[in-house]
């Protein structure tokens, strides 16, 4: 991994803890139970995940990019889906599990948009 995505990486992975603590705190203020704060988290963790196998297929894609892109999207989703179904199971709120998604998300559009006021 080149410096410049391994900085990408980090900065994002801060702005999204940061997220995820700012989500988790509204939802005790809000009063809500400790498996939408264990969804938020569990939510922000498969969102980074999901992206550091993003981030590992695009340097691997140069031979057979077609097939290695279609497996890799795959077995993303499959473990979207096997994580999603794991803490459902477990009673963790769907919707929370969607926040903490969303905390990772919106971290990266926070990061490019810190980025195109630096450029």
């Amino acid at each position: 991994m080149n410096q410049e995505i391994k900085t990408m990486t980090k900065t994002i992975r801060k702005i999204t803890l940061i997220e995820m603590v700012i989500a988790v705190l509204i939802s005790f203020l809000l009063g809500y139970n400790i498996k939408v704060t264990i969804g938020i988290i569990a939510g922000t963790m498969i969102g980074m995940i999901g992206f550091s196998m993003i981030v590992l297929m695009s340097e691997t894609i140069s031979q057979n990019p077609k097939g290695k892109a279609y497996r890799s999207y795959l077995l993303r989703y499959v473990f979207y889906g096997c994580m999603f179904a794991l803490f459902m199971l477990r009673g963790v709120p769907v919707l929370s599990l969607l926040i903490g998604i969303l905390c990772h998300k919106t971290s990266m559009y926070v990061y490019a948009f810190i980025k195109r006021k630096e450029d």
